[in-house]
C-alpha cells in the first residue's frame, strides 16, 4: 500500500516527511517514502507541484496563464517560471538543474531540483547538523603574478585582498575566527588554496572575485556552488561523472551559497545574476561547505566606478559579513536541534 501524505493530518504528514527525509535523503526511496509519484520522462525523473505542494504543505497556484508558478507555505515563497531554468526563492534567483516542464497535463520539477534545490532552501537546517562553526577561511582570488579581472583603474587581486582584510576585521570584531588563504600580493596555487583551508581547520569557505566579461554592459552579482557528479554547470558545461570532495557537503553549499547572495543583494542593491553551480577547482575541493562570489564587472565602467566608491565596498562587506553569520546562525540551531 502507498501512503498518500495529503489524505493526513496536516501537521502528521510534515511529521513522516521530516523521518522519510532523514531516512532517506535523496533518491527514488525519499520520493516513495514522501508519497511522491515521479514521473519518468526522456528528459528524465521530474515531481508534479501538485504533488510537491500537498507533502510541503505549501499553496499552489499561477495567477496568470503564462505567468510564474507560485508556491507558498513554511515563511517561504518560491515562484518557478514556466519552461524555464530560472527561479526566485524569495526573491532571489537560483538557476534550476532542468526547465519547469508539463508531465502529463501538470507542471512538474525535475528530481535533481527537488532534492538538490528545493529541499536546503525549505528545510535548511536539516542538512546542518552535521556542520561546523568555528573558522571561517576567506579566499581572496589571484594575486601575485595573476592579476584576475581588470578594470580601467581596478585589478581584482587588489579589490579582493582589500575586501577580505575588511571582512576578516569585522567578522573578528563580532567574535568569529578567521583566516586568509593569502594576506599579500602573493600566488596562491588554486589547489593550495584549498589545502591551506584544510590545514587551518576552515568549517566555512568563501572565495571572493570579482567579475569580467566580453558583454561591456554586464553587470551584477553573482555566487556559484559546486553541482552534484554528473550533472552540468549552470552554463551547460563540465559535466563530471565523478565526486569529489567538495560534493560530500552539497545542501549545506547551497544553504551557504543562497545566504550569501541573498544578503548581498539586499546590501548592495545590485543586478542579481542568481546562485549558480561550476566547478572550480576551490569548489571541487574544498574541505568543508564553500561558495564562490563575484561581487560585480570591472569590465563595465560604471559598475567599476561604483566598486571603487568606499561606500559601496562597506555595502558588500556588509552583506558578505550578514550572509556568513546567518549561515553560522542556521548552523548552530541546528546543531542545537539535534541534540538528544
Amino acid at each position: 500500500m502507498r501512503l498518500r501524505l495529503h489524505s493526513l493530518p496536516p501537521a502528521f504528514a510534515l511529521l513522516l516527511c521530516f523521518l522519510a527525509a532523514m531516512a532517506f535523503p535523496c533518491g527514488a526511496g525519499a520520493m516513495q517514502l514522501r508519497g511522491l509519484p515521479v514521473s519518468s520522462t526522456p528528459e528524465g525523473r521530474f515531481v508534479q507541484l501538485r504533488h510537491l505542494s500537498r507533502a510541503y504543505g505549501m499553496t499552489l497556484r499561477q495567477p496568470d496563464a503564462d505567468g510564474p508558478l507560485l508556491l507558498q507555505g513554511q515563511g517561504r515563497r518560491v515562484e518557478l517560471l514556466p519552461e524555464s531554468r530560472k527561479a526566485l526563492f524569495d526573491g532571489v534567483t537560483v538557476w534550476l538543474h532542468r526547465p519547469i516542464t508539463r508531465v502529463r497535463r501538470h507542471w512538474a520539477i525535475a528530481e535533481e531540483d527537488l532534492f538538490g534545490q528545493f529541499e536546503p532552501f525549505v528545510n535548511p537546517h536539516r542538512f546542518l547538523q552535521s556542520q561546523g562553526y568555528g573558522v571561517i577561511v576567506l579566499d581572496p582570488g589571484h594575486g601575485g603574478r595573476d592579476s584576475g579581472a581588470r578594470g580601467a583603474a581596478t585589478e581584482e587581486k587588489d579589490l579582493v585582498l582589500d575586501l577580505a582584510h575588511t571582512l576578516a576585521g569585522r567578522l573578528h570584531a563580532e567574535g568569529h575566527q578567521v583566516r586568509l588563504t593569502r594576506s599579500g600580493d602573493e600566488y596562491v596555487a588554486l589547489t593550495n588554496r584549498c589545502e591551506r583551508a584544510a590545514t587551518l581547520g576552515a568549517d566555512l569557505f568563501v572565495s571572493l572575485h570579482f567579475n569580467a566579461g566580453a558583454n561591456i554592459e554586464a553587470r551584477g552579482i553573482e555566487t556559484f556552488v559546486l553541482p552534484p557528479p554528473g550533472l552540468a554547470s549552470t552554463s551547460g558545461s563540465g559535466t563530471d561523472l565523478s565526486e569529489t570532495l567538495g560534493n560530500r557537503f552539497q545542501a549545506a553549499n547551497r544553504v551557504l551559497g543562497y545566504t550569501l547572495q541573498r544578503h548581498l543583494l539586499s546590501a548592495t542593491g545590485a543586478e542579481d545574476r542568481g546562485l549558480k553551480q561550476a566547478r572550480f577547482a576551490v569548489l571541487r575541493h574544498a574541505p568543508c561547505p564553500a561558495a564562490l562570489v563575484e561581487l560585480g564587472f570591472l569590465s563595465n565602467a560604471a559598475e567599476e566606478a561604483l566598486i571603487r566608491s568606499p561606500a559601496y565596498r562597506e555595502a558588500l562587506t556588509d552583506g558578505l559579513a550578514r550572509g556568513i553569520t546567518d549561515y553560522l546562525r542556521m548552523v548552530k540551531q541546528a546543531r542545537l536541534m539535534a541534540r538528544p
